[in-house]
């Protein structure tokens, strides 16, 4: 069974996306300077709410930029300590062009769970180690 914990943090809006197989769960909050706050809130949520534990998680995803500065390594160490205390396959996504999409769910929906989904059966996992300034995208 896949299931996926997505973390995307680069945006103004801290989001994240629990994806079980083809059921989504989805947690967003548009607010400025709360990320680091929230995430780990928002995770412990999505999870109680599917009834999971962080060890039933296949992977952990995290959008790698480009995005905010702050934001992206918000996402990125959360990402790092979870799958480090968890023994979870990493995933980075580069984050895509929102304005492309009409809503903050619909990005979600069509572009970020797509992607993870895309990486989860091909394998594209990387190790705690490269979740590092050098793997993250264009931070601006």
């Amino acid at each position: 069974m896949m299931s996926c914990l997505i973390l995307d943090t680069s945006l103004k809006s801290c989001s994240v996306i629990l994806l079980i197989e083809d059921k989504l769960f989805i947690k967003n909050a548009s607010t400025d300077l709360q990320h680091g706050r929230l995430i780990l809130q928002f995770c412990e949520e999505l999870l109680s709410q599917a009834k999971l534990t962080l060890s039933q998680v296949s992977a952990i995803a995290f959008v790698n930029g480009p995005g905010s500065f702050t934001g992206v390594r918000i996402g990125a160490s959360v990402a790092q300590g979870i799958s480090l205390a968890n023994n979870l396959n990493i995933i980075a996504l580069p984050s895509g062009k929102v304005e492309n999409y009409n809503t903050l769910e619909k990005y979600q929906r069509e572009y970020l769970v797509p992607l993870a989904k895309e990486h989860w059966h091909k394998k594209q996992f990387i190790t705690p180690e490269e979740v590092s300034p050098v793997y993250l995208n264009d931070i601006y």
